[in-house]
C-alpha cells in the first residue's frame, strides 16, 4: 500500500532531502521496515518544506538519526513488545551519532512539526 503522505520537496532542498533519505532508507532496510521508511521519507520532506528548514544546516547523518529517533519515540520503537524493536542507543550507534545529539535533533524535529504521542500523522498504521 502506498503512503498518502507527501514527499514533495522544494528544489533548493532536494539534495539535502536525498542525502538524508539515503541514510534513513538504508537504516530502515537493515533494521526496521518499509512502513518506517515511508514515515521517515515523509518526515524529511515535511522538514525540507519548513521555512526556514532546520535541515538546511548540519550533517545529513545527524538529521537522519534525529528523524529515526523522533519516529521511534512516537511509535515506542524501544519497547520490547513492539515489532520491529531497537533501542534508541542502538539507533545512535548505527548512525555514529551521540545520544544527546540525536535527542536534541529529535526535539527540534518534534517542535518544528508539532508532533505528539498520538498524532496519526506520524504513527505506524500497523
Amino acid at each position: 500500500m502506498k503512503s498518502s503522505r507527501s514527499t514533495s520537496v522544494p528544489k533548493a532542498m532536494q539534495a539535502t532531502y536525498a542525502a538524508v533519505v539515503a541514510l534513513t532508507d538504508a537504516f530502515c532496510r537493515d533494521h526496521l521496515n518499509e512502513e518506517y521508511r515511508d514515515l521517515a521519507r515523509a518526515m524529511a520532506a515535511a522538514l525540507c518544506r519548513k521555512r526556514p528548514s532546520p535541515l538546511a544546516s548540519g550533517q545529513a547523518r545527524t538529521w537522519a538519526c534525529g528523524i529515526i529517533y523522533a519516529l521511534g519515540q512516537l511509535n515506542c520503537l524501544s519497547d520490547k513488545a513492539s515489532k520491529p524493536h531497537i533501542t534508541m542507543a542502538e539507533v545512535c550507534i548505527a548512525f555514529d551519532v551521540g545520544q544527546s545529539t540525536a535527542s536534541a535533533k529529535a526535539k527540534v524535529i518534534s517542535d518544528a512539526l508539532r508532533t505528539n504521542r498520538m498524532d496519526p500523522t506520524w504513527m505506524l498504521r500497523s
